[in-house]
Order: structure tokens, then sequence, then C-alpha cells
């Protein structure tokens, strides 16, 4: 399990009523959104006020590279095969692709549209779904479909969330959480990735949703939502 804590990463060892902090790898400032490559070799963190991603050995807890990536890197996604890692970068208005074995980077910007704040990769490695976000406008949000193959923009969904919304894939759905400013409530939709429609809607609270939702992705059976 790991976690960021101030202007460094603190990995953490343990169950969570037991954990402890083992150590802390310094990494850039504001390091806010963290992604472990399926082999566990690597971990990227995302570190929104430096513009970079920190790349950590974690046999070493060291890090072994720092990759400059768009403007407020603000979430983080690695595809099935561990061999690209895409990140979100808010204000860059972009999404940047990092080749894991040469740390090269690649930007993702026709289509990709204002205020990036949630990127996850379908199981299959196919398609990358951005969460885009208008905190001015009220019901705003949308999820831009990236063919990885291509790295273009294939689709965009409709989501009706707004103010810095984040997403998760788990086999054939994509749940898509934000605050959902004209109602003033929370709320999480359910896209059929098959269809790219939303099938399922659940307010959740009055409250403004914060961090990922990597725990929909380790679920045994997917939750019945209406």
């Amino acid at each position: 399990m790991a976690t960021t804590v101030g202007v460094s990463c603190a990995l953490v060892a343990g169950a969570a009523a037991a954990s402890t902090v083992v150590t802390n790898i310094p990494v850039g400032a504001n390091p806010t959104a963290i992604a472990i490559n399926p082999s566990g070799t690597f971990g990227y963190v995302a570190n929104v006020n430096s513009d970079s991603v920190s790349k950590i050995e974690l046999g070493t807890d060291s890090v072994v590279a720092t990759i400059g990536v768009g403007a407020s890197p603000t979430a983080i996604a690695i595809n099935p095969a561990g061999t690209a890692a895409y990140v979100a970068n808010q204000n860059g208005q972009s999404l940047t692709k990092i080749n894991s074995a040469t740390d090269a980077t690649t930007t993702i910007n026709r289509g990709v549209g204002t205020l990036p704040t949630g990127v996850a990769i379908r199981l299959d490695g196919s398609y990358a779904y951005v969460v885009i976000t208008d905190a001015y406008v009220a019901s705003s949000a949308s999820v831009k479909k990236i063919d990885l193959g291509t790295d273009t923009v294939a689709g965009t969904i409709n989501v009706g969330v707004s103010s810095y919304s984040r997403l998760a894939a788990t086999g054939p759905r994509l749940v898509v959480a934000g605050m959902d400013a004209a109602a003033g409530v929370s709320r999480i939709n359910i896209l059929d990735l098959a269809t790219d429609a939303v099938v399922a809607t659940r307010i959740v609270s009055d409250s403004q949703p914060t961090g990922d939702l990597a725990s929909w992705r380790r679920a045994p059976a997917w939750p019945s939502l209406t």
C-alpha cells in the first residue's frame, strides 16, 4: 500500500489497522497521485507543483528518474501490460504517455479538453478514459475515450458531474465520481464500456469526492447501483 505525504512518498507496510511508515522517499512538490506497475517493480508519482513524475524503483525505494510532463499532473494510470503510464495534466489540458522502458514521453492533447482530472485504463489495454471537468460550469464533466493503439481521442461521453471528478475502470464498467454542482451533491455514475452509456447512478454524499477509486478495481463483485 502507498500514499503521498508532503514532498515525499511514504511507503506503508501492514494491514490498515496497524500500518507503519517504513521509509520516506523524496519526490517532487505536492505529490498527488501514485500508480504501481503490474509487476510491482516501479511506482510512478505525479508531482502537481513540479510538473513532473517521479519514477521509483520499489526494490531499493529510490527515485531513478524524474520525468517532465504537462502542467499540474493530477492523476496517473498504467496500462495492463506495464509498458506505459498515462498522466492527466490538469492545467496542461493534455495527457502524457510515458514509455516505461525508456521514460520517453508523448503528449496527447488534440481533443483532450480542459481540466483533465482523472484517468483510467480499460483492463484489456485498448482504451484510456480521461475525465474532463469545468469547475465553473455546473454538471459539465465529460469522459474522453482515447484509443491507445493510435493515441487519439475516439469519443466523448457526457457524465453530468463536475468539480474535479475521479474515475476507475473495472471489467466492463467505468465508475465516475464527482460533485454535481447544480444539485449540490456528490454522485457516482456507472458507464457500460460496451455501449459508452451511463447505466446507473447514485447520490453518495453532499461533499466533494477526493482521492482515487482504485478500490473499485479490486471489488470481487460489481455493486448494484440505481
